[in-house]
């Protein structure tokens, strides 16, 4: 909605419509009336038949004034598997390029596509200038960020942070790969699911070594929750096997059994830190079903509007590792922290 609103974008609802009729119109009414300038212009009806959709249509749109597109059938090619955390990742889906052509063929037989994009085209020019940051004079340090089937969760506008505050990002596997990218100033360790590939990970010992080494020679470190787990000494797989992985940071995980302190969170640093001086905030969220016995308590993590708050995430001048997934544009100077610390590091390494 708050998106919806502040580029003035049009909205098409996508309800589900199975097993439902003439209570549709209460429920896409109540969103579009709900809150001013929603802008819904149109809906379509999800897992329902073309016979529903016809016969649902008319009074939908005589009791909301909002246009239906159409309908989505409930059919196969739409079912996508998924596991703890959310679905399993795109680059793992067999033939994932053909379900999506199949879903395209049923989209345009059901839904009224002309008239969907008449509504997208309605849209304003976006106003505002991209989201950027200025380059740190001189920097170009390498930041070696993990990313394989093991780690795969970023936000992509912390990596176009890094990068426009003049640092090259280099990819590597922990999963294949036996050593970091040549010439690396920083890790970043992101998310993902170390605990599906434990076995496989600990068995790469090369690069195992080679990451305790660099968090043990203090080079600039973020490691979030996949990434967290799988610097600590041993991780548990899904079976509950134990195997030992990098060993740069005391603690071991297993599956807790349930999802723990799963929302967004705003945090602040009780200590000074790779991110900044004590009582340096930033946003983040933490989902996560694997516990760490020792989860770090050099930040606190607040619940927003909430009482609720807990210790999380541990920190040195040259490390942040812990659960929360942070988010660099809430506070650039974070970003800035960490590519001046990795410039930092490529330059005393420059110099012997």
């Amino acid at each position: 909605y708050q998106v919806a609103r502040d580029t003035e974008t049009p909205v098409v609802l996508v309800v589900n419509g199975r097993g439902a009729s003439l209570s549709l119109a209460a429920v896409i009414r109540g969103i579009a009336e709900f809150l001013p300038c929603a802008n819904v212009r149109g809906v379509v009806l999800n897992k329902t038949s073309a016979a529903a959709c016809a016969y649902a249509a008319p009074a939908i749109e005589k009791h909301t004034g909002v246009a239906v597109l159409g309908n989505i059938p409930a059919d196969e090619a739409f079912s996508l598997e998924s596991r703890h955390l959310g679905l399993v990742t795109a680059d793992e889906v067999e033939q994932l390029s053909a379900r999506i052509d199949k879903m395209a063929e049923l989209v345009e037989k059901s839904v009224d596509v002309d008239r969907l994009l008449e509504i997208a085209a309605t849209a304003p020019d976006i106003r505002e200038e991209p989201y950027r940051l200025e380059p740190i004079a001189g920097a170009r340090p390498i930041i070696a960020v993990a990313r394989d089937e093991a780690f795969s969760f970023y936000y992509e506008e912390n990596l176009r942070a890094l990068e426009d505050l003049g640092c090259e990002l280099a990819f590597f596997s922990p999963l294949c790969d036996s050593e970091l990218p040549q010439g690396t100033s920083a890790l970043y360790l992101g998310g993902g699911y170390p605990e599906l590939h434990a076995r496989q990970l600990s068995e790469n010992a090369p690069m195992r070594e080679a990451v305790r080494r660099a968090v043990e020679s203090c080079m600039p470190t973020v490691a979030e929750c996949g990434g967290f787990l799988y610097l600590q000494r041993e991780i548990a797989d899904s079976e509950g096997r134990r195997w030992p992985v990098a060993g740069a940071l005391e603690g071991a995980s297993e599956n807790g059994g349930r999802l723990f302190h799963f929302g967004y969170v705003d945090l602040t640093s009780q200590r000074d830190g790779l991110y900044g001086p004590r009582g340096t905030r930033i946003r983040a969220h933490e989902f996560h079903y694997w516990q760490s016995t020792c989860p770090g308590g050099d930040f606190w993590a607040q619940k927003p509007r909430r009482d609720k708050g807990w210790p999380c995430m541990t920190t040195t001048p040259s490390l942040v590792a812990g659960f929360p997934h942070v988010y660099y544009p809430a506070n650039p100077d974070v970003a800035r922290a960490f590519a001046s610390a990795a410039a930092s590091f490529a330059e005393r390494r420059r110099h012997g």
